[in-house]
């Protein structure tokens, strides 16, 4: 690496790092950190193996690296959330040192890459995977990331193309352990020799090379199914094509929204998507939107000789590679996940950043205009993503208080049952991924099946036989049963005595 890229790479991760600051001291947020924080202190460290002889929550996912890692996070941090937080948004660096270098491959020009991994580094859509304190979905993609880099360098003329692919596919390799969707990666890389062999009317690569990426992903494939069908014996069954065509038309409309929901709800009280009923009637009118401004916008091309001539001068072989890549990316959710989530577009976000750079580029030949609009684009996003890194730290404030408030120290052998409600006057909660959780919810969204609230109680004062339960406010509202000890749980995550009334 040059000294150019090295400065250029180097003040975008210290812009995407200074956003990221504040969450680096946010506590746990929500059921998932308390959850599986409790299976590392009270499954996996006294039994490791069970890391990689069971499933992930008796499901058809097999993660035994996901386990793994948050148990050494929690071991080398003694519980402190800080190591998860620096984790997740060290491999989140990592994720935007390989879009730059993704970009630069792809474009051969510095201003894109610079712009194409900073757009990633502060985008909202990226956040929540960073956010979530034990979610290892930002060191699966990193590694994902990183592969299509490595692969990209290996097509592009490394010095030593075959260390780079062989590099590249054991990366990709390790993140199928921690999340397996990643492995729909492999099928980027075969579509890329594919367009580009298409473009250049040859084979484009050499048969050394294709005959390494054949056995690698003999390799990769073979292995990691190999392994995979020792522990996991449930099937992995897809979701009604209604529900995938609902879910794909959700993250495209997730990733065309000129701004952040979030950020538009806290200032523009707009609703958030959880708040909108989404339904069939609702779904063919994004999609018709969606179909009316692109048929619009080919209708102007076409018509505007200067804007036809610029269209036809677009790279067409990476357009179509990664914005099929965007959506291949989805692939194993849109199968077999019957709701959509932002967690999952983190790589889809980088490879979309990317066709809209090119079409950008194309309308703006000047560097400073182009430069103008991109730090436009670049300080919108960075402030949506700073409001939402500070949803997580009210979200782990109240959490916070919660623990320390409770009374166990009454209770040592949990003889006494602790019961927590909503306080009642409280403002309800909108729960919109990671973004909203108070009061309760942000140790419990509450349920009869809910345990995270007794998982946090118990790691947090590393006591198995705590017992603490989420319960409706009507549970404890009049009185409370003699063999528990109740609690109002405010927004702020403060506690009062419940059980002889409101009061």
């Amino acid at each position: 690496m040059t000294r150019g890229h090295i400065v250029a790479l180097s003040f975008v991760l210290l812009i995407v790092g200074t956003i990221y600051v504040p969450l680096g001291s946010a506590y746990f947020c929500g059921y998932d950190d308390f959850l599986e924080t409790h299976r590392a202190v009270y499954e996996d460290e006294p039994d490791p193996v069970r890391m990689f002889t069971t499933t992930h929550y008796n499901t058809p996912k097999y993660r035994p690296l996901n386990r793994g890692l948050n148990l050494i996070t929690y071991l080398l941090g003694d519980g402190n959330p800080a190591a998860f937080r620096i984790r997740n948004i060290a491999f989140h660096l990592v994720s935007v040192a390989a879009v730059y270098g993704l970009a630069f491959w792809l474009f051969e020009t510095r201003i894109m890459a610079v712009a194409a991994s900073l757009l990633f580094g502060v985008h909202p859509l990226a956040n929540q995977p960073v956010a979530g304190a034990v979610m290892t979905n930002t060191t699966a993609n990193a590694f994902v990331l990183l592969s299509l880099f490595l692969f990209l360098r290996a097509m592009k003329g490394a010095r030593r193309p075959v260390v780079a692919l062989g590099t590249s596919l054991a990366a990709l390799w390790l993140s199928l352990f921690f999340y397996e969707a990643g492995i729909v990666a492999l099928g980027l890389m075969y579509g890329y020799i594919v367009v580009e062999s298409l473009r250049q009317k040859r084979l484009m690569v050499s048969r050394r090379l294709l005959s390494v990426l054949v056995l690698g992903t003999v390799l990769v494939c073979g292995s990691f199914f190999g392994v995979r069908k020792m522990f996991v014996t449930q099937p992995s069954v897809p979701v009604p094509s209604a529900i995938m065509v609902r879910s794909l038309a959700m993250y495209v409309v997730a990733l065309l929204l000129p701004i952040d929901p979030v950020l538009a709800h806290d200032y523009l009280h707009t609703p958030l998507p959880s708040q909108i009923r989404v339904n069939d009637v609702i779904i063919a009118a994004m999609a018709m939107v969606v179909i009316a401004i692109a048929a619009g916008g080919i209708v102007v091309a076409l018509r505007r000789n200067s804007i036809r001539i610029k269209l036809t001068r677009l790279p067409w072989s990476h357009i179509v590679f990664l914005a099929g890549g965007a959506i291949f990316l989805l692939l194993p959710f849109l199968l077999f996940t019957d709701h959509p989530s932002e967690t999952y577009l983190y790589p889809s976000v980088a490879l979309w950043i990317l066709v809209g750079l090119i079409f950008l580029r194309a309308l703006l030949r000047k560097p400073g205009a182009f430069g103008a609009v991109i730090a436009l684009f670049v300080l919108l996003n960075a402030a949506a993503t700073w409001n939402r890194n500070a949803h997580v730290t009210v979200c782990g404030a109240a959490a916070r208080r919660i623990l320390s408030e409770l009374p166990v120290e009454g209770s040592p052998d949990g003889s006494k049952q602790i019961l927590l409600a909503d306080f009642p006057t409280d403002p309800p909660v909108v729960r919109y991924g990671l973004y909203g959780y108070h009061g309760l919810a942000s140790i419990d969204v509450g349920g009869p099946l809910s345990t995270s609230a007794q998982s946090a109680a118990q790691t947090f004062v590393r006591n198995h036989s705590i017992r603490v339960n989420a319960v409706t406010p009507d549970r404890v509202s009049t009185s409370c049963p003699p063999s528990s000890a109740c609690f109002w749980v405010h927004a702020d995550g403060h506690l009062s005595r419940a059980g002889t009334g409101l009061r």
